[in-house]
This record gives structure tokens, C-alpha cells and sequence, in this order.
């Protein structure tokens, strides 16, 4: 669905395998990616740091963070 533009089909999928999987940080990071495509940028930061709770050391979930942040 990203890959043809359906961001809001995408994200569906993507809370459902968050609700499915909630311990799953790549999850979080899908959803903070699509919610950022989507301009729900609050959202997106919101699903970010769940993935940097999951995964504190991940340095690369703490840059696209900080990224989603300078786009508010």
C-alpha cells in the first residue's frame, strides 16, 4: 500500500499489526513514518518514542525523532 501511495490503507495495516505485536518497535516505527506522510505530525511523534521506549540504544529510532520534530 506505501509503495502506491495509500498511506491511510497502509497505516490500517500497520495499527493492526500494532495491536497484534505491541511489544514490536518496528511496528511503532511504521506507523510514526506513515503518520509523518500523512502530516499527523503529533501522532507520528507519538508512535516514535513508543519505539525508542521498546528500544531505548536504537540511535536510528532517536534521529528520525528528532527529523519528525523540525516538521513542526
Amino acid at each position: 500500500y506505501q509503495q502506491d501511495g495509500r498511506n491511510d490503507k497502509a497505516f490500517q495495516m500497520c495499527e493492526q499489526l500494532r495491536q497484534f505485536a505491541p511489544e514490536n518497535s518496528q511496528y511503532h516505527m511504521c506507523a510514526g513514518t506513515l503518520l509523518t506522510r500523512m502530516n499527523r505530525i503529533e501522532d507520528a511523534l507519538l508512535a516514535v518514542k513508543q519505539a525508542i521506549k521498546l528500544e531505548p540504544n536504537n540511535a536510528n529510532f532517536r534521529q528520525i525523532y528528532a527529523q519528525i520534530q523540525e516538521r513542526r
